[in-house]
């Protein structure tokens, strides 16, 4: 019987080496063997994680982060569990797909919670080096702050 396809929860898997030059190859090596995305974000305290999710993806849990937007909503932040310490994730270094798709709903609404200009999908059989993806909010914040001043 096929695997169900499916996101999953981030499970922690590894601390990360931030220098490792084997980093893309190993997350790649991983989703292949297991056919589900993986991870490198870095945690609050400054530490990086390898984190593994489903073969559609990674779901993060959220938590309140004490602060509001201008509108008066609370806003969340995204964790992950270390043992049984939850931490926060401050930037999504880089996940990867098991096959190519180009970045989903998901990648975007991560981008927009951690306040992250882009990041990059290395996919199997995707292009080398990945792919850059942007905030979908980036064009109107760029023509915003090259607006003419009166």
């Amino acid at each position: 019987m096929p695997k169900r396809q499916r996101i999953e929860a981030a499970h922690f898997v590894d601390w990360i080496d931030e220098k490792s030059s084997d980093l893309v190859n190993d997350a790649k090596a991983f989703t292949w063997s297991s056919m589900c995305g993986h991870a490198v974000v870095r945690l609050q305290g400054g530490r990086h994680a390898m984190v593994r999710g489903g073969t559609h993806g990674i779901s993060f849990s959220l938590r309140p982060s004490g602060f509001t937007d201008p509108f008066g909503e609370s806003l969340s932040v995204p964790f992950v569990v270390v043992g049984l310490q939850p931490i926060g994730i401050e930037q999504l270094i880089f996940h990867t797909h098991p096959f190519p798709t180009g970045p989903s709903e998901s990648d975007f609404k991560m981008l927009e919670m951690l306040n992250q200009e882009q990041s990059i999908i290395q996919e199997i059989c995707g292009p080398e080096g990945g792919t850059v993806f942007y905030r979908r909010d980036r064009d109107r914040k760029e023509k915003s702050s090259r607006a003419p001043k009166n």
